[in-house]
């Protein structure tokens, strides 16, 4: 099961240093524009797609604007037989809506 992460936990572990992954679901555009610092573009339409060449950590925390697709993803991923089976897998709750940490945005160059 996905388990919802409030995004003040989210922001303690990052600032705590622990090793998660933060996967950010939105179309390249839209991460581009702004993402939580350290976390990488795996477009939702994209996921069952490139799922085999992902390296998936054994905390991953799934985020979109509002939380919907996020938790999606993060169903799919629990379906994959190639995940860890003491991985945990988490949705930003309330998405990148409830944020209030960091955006950092890509570099077009």
């Amino acid at each position: 099961m996905v388990e919802e992460l409030a995004p003040e936990v989210l922001q303690q572990l990052i600032d705590s240093g622990a090793e998660l992954q933060i996967v950010d679901v939105r179309r390249q555009p839209g991460f581009q524009s702004g993402h939580i610092p350290g976390s990488e573009n795996v477009p939702f339409e994209r996921m069952i797609a490139s799922i085999d060449s992902v390296s998936w950590r054994d905390r991953i925390v799934f985020v979109c604007p509002y939380g919907v697709r996020s938790r999606q993803a993060g169903e799919l991923l629990l379906a994959y037989e190639g995940l860890a089976e003491d991985a945990e897998v988490y949705n930003l709750a309330g998405g990148l809506q409830a944020w209030d940490g960091p955006i950092a945005v890509a570099s077009t160059e």
